[in-house]
């Protein structure tokens, strides 16, 4: 089944807590709940929209990168971009690829196919998943936003849930820079192009990852609506 646009009625969450505004995302005005036949529950809640995310506009030159963008070039203490050995590895994955797009889905597959799932404690730098080569989904988008960036990607850490088997989780992936537009990636489920389950709330570079935690056992989410 492919999913083109789904819609959540989620609970404990407001319009102003949610940090992730993206064309594939949107918060429906709260008057369009009836259009569902809905009452409004009690308390703090908002209407979520979610379509499939655009595949990438790729030009001939991708090199033009707005201000805002090119901080998602650098390293940080949490993604080392920099150190040889990321760069390394990334060059190794990406081969005689120069297309950005294509050096992304192959980063993507190796990410994927290569670290072992397993969940863990702690948020490990992409470095230390490069060494171990295991983890959850934390460690396949940190990893992987460190090789893109090495390759002059950029590339940010994105947490918020996932609809899984019947049941949303929470979950953290990436978006790149690609064609003038944020385009989703999942390496730890496979997906080049994050499909439309996944619900961004917050950007989640280095240490603020930790801030899902104001989310977990609050959310209450119905899907009113799935095309």
């Amino acid at each position: 089944l492919r999913l083109e646009r789904l819609t959540l009625l989620v609970e404990g969450l407001s319009e102003e807590m949610v940090g992730v505004r993206r064309p594939w995302q949107q918060l429906l005005p709260a008057g369009r709940l009836s259009d569902y036949h809905r009452p409004p529950p009690g308390g703090r809640w908002c209407l979520v929209q979610l379509g499939r995310p655009a595949a990438p506009v790729v030009g001939p030159d991708d090199a033009a990168i707005p201000r805002d963008v090119e901080r998602y070039r650098r390293h940080s203490p949490f993604v080392q971009s920099d150190d040889p050995r990321v760069s390394a590895q990334a060059s190794q994955i990406a081969g005689t690829l120069s297309a950005p797009w294509d050096r992304v889905v192959a980063l993507n597959q190796w990410v994927f196919s290569t670290l072992k799932k397993r969940l863990t404690v702690g948020l490990p730098s992409a470095l230390d998943v490069l060494f171990m080569l295991e983890g959850d989904c934390h460690e396949h988008a940190v990893l992987m936003t460190a090789l893109a960036r090495s390759l002059g990607i950029p590339a940010r850490m994105v947490a918020g849930l996932v609809y899984q088997s019947g049941r949303f989780y929470y979950h953290a992936w990436l978006e790149v820079w690609i064609g003038g537009s944020w385009i989703p990636t999942d390496p730890t489920l496979g997906q080049p192009i994050a499909d439309v389950t996944h619900l961004g709330l917050l950007e989640a570079d280095n240490e603020s990852l930790t801030a899902l935690g104001q989310f977990i056992g609050k959310l209450k989410i119905d899907v009113v609506e799935a095309k």
